[in-house]
């Protein structure tokens, strides 16, 4: 994922503890696995509901098995989405979050950004480790970043 989601290696991922909230929060409530096939989601049966009569009785949760499916060949990205569903348009919603239990920075991050990111983590006690390609097979190891907090 780091190629896909982190610009090519140079950006960071954080890592979070979604144990730490309550079962209630809706980082819990919201979060779901990707489910990845072959096969299109067909949203065909729910479309038609929404244009023909009884729309009143309207589920916009109808989708959400369409934005939870992802073609199987991304399937090693074990990937979560959060995904809250509304009948009509709200703000962006402000939900607290647990702190970051480590950042990630990737193989090809810039000096300075290292050295911004560790500074922000240091500063909130947050553990930082850089990602690096291991010279005998496809993997990547973490080393712990020296962190200071100026």
């Amino acid at each position: 994922m780091w190629g896909h989601y982190a610009d090519k290696h140079q950006g960071f991922c954080m890592e979070y503890d979604i144990h730490a909230l309550a079962d209630d929060h809706p980082f819990r409530r919201f979060l779901y696995p990707v489910i990845y096939t072959d096969q299109l989601y067909d949203l065909t049966g729910w479309a038609v509901g929404l244009a023909g009569p009884g729309r009143e009785s309207f589920n916009p949760e109808g989708p959400l098995l369409g934005v939870l499916h992802k073609f199987e060949g991304w399937k090693y990205e074990e990937e979560w989405r959060l995904v809250s569903v509304t009948k009509s348009p709200t703000p962006d919603e402000n939900w607290a979050v647990v702190k970051p239990t480590r950042v990630l920075l990737g193989s090809k991050v810039t000096a300075d950004a290292e050295k911004e990111l560790s500074s922000i983590c240091a500063r909130r006690k947050i553990a930082v480790e850089k990602m690096q390609l291991a010279d005998d097979k496809f993997h990547l190891l973490s080393t712990p970043v020296a962190q200071d907090a100026g």
